[in-house]
């Protein structure tokens, strides 16, 4: 869950040690091409507006057929803030059970990638290496199928905002976190929380056609 998006903070310190730099640019080096709305565009236009419908809606059937549409795979983009200054940034595709993340933090970027078979981990300009852990990184829908509570809080033309109460456990935090959920044409299109200091706000698309890659394939 998002529980691993919070490994960024960590991830920043390993590449600042590492030495790792870009030309300052934080484009992650081989990202998948995505239709995205970006988590930090997404996050100024999630706010959605009550209105006086008074029809029942049924937030657990939106939330299980929202992670259903996305059960063969989808795109995310997340957003990591600390006192509202930028500490991370991580673009992912989930395909079945593999999943491959590339994260930018500060001047370093790094990319994650997990399958059944193993794992592996790429520095900017290098080629994937296999290491023995999983990455810091679980797919961000992991845990989403377990509320303990949901509460629908608004609904318009941008869509239904939900608000979802998880245990501590699925998101690795010191109390129950209260997430925020946007659905949109019966998908989750955002959600987001804040735990202490951080923020994270993370967008979900289709897979449109993106790929993961081969960390058996050497960089050109």
């Amino acid at each position: 869950m998002w529980r691993a998006v919070l490994g960024v903070i960590g991830v920043a310190t390993v590449l600042a040690v590492s030495g790792c730099t870009t030309s300052g640019s934080t484009d992650t080096t081989d990202a998948p091409s995505t239709s995205l709305t970006t988590a930090t565009e997404q996050s100024t236009a999630t706010t959605v507006a009550s209105t006086t419908n008074t029809t029942p809606i049924d937030a657990r059937s939106v939330l299980d057929a929202a992670l259903e549409r996305y059960t063969e795979g989808y795109q995310f983009e997340s957003l990591v803030t600390i006192r509202e200054e930028e500490a991370a940034a991580v673009t992912g595709i989930v395909i079945d059970a593999t999943a491959q993340m590339d994260v930018v933090s500060g001047d370093g970027t790094a990319s994650y990638l997990t399958t059944p078979e193993g794992s592996w981990v790429r520095i900017e300009g290098g080629d994937w290496q296999e290491v023995e852990s999983d990455g810091p990184f679980d797919a961000p829908l992991g845990a989403l199928a377990s509320p303990t509570s949901l509460t629908v809080i608004g609904s318009g033309a941008d869509g239904l905002a939900i608000v979802g109460i998880y245990d501590e456990s699925a998101f690795t935090t010191e109390e129950p976190v209260e997430l925020k959920m946007i659905f949109k044409d019966g998908l989750l299109i955002n959600a987001s929380y804040t735990t202490g200091e951080a923020t994270v706000t993370t967008s979900f698309g289709a897979l449109d056609g993106a790929t993961i890659e081969d960390p058996t394939t050497p960089s050109a």
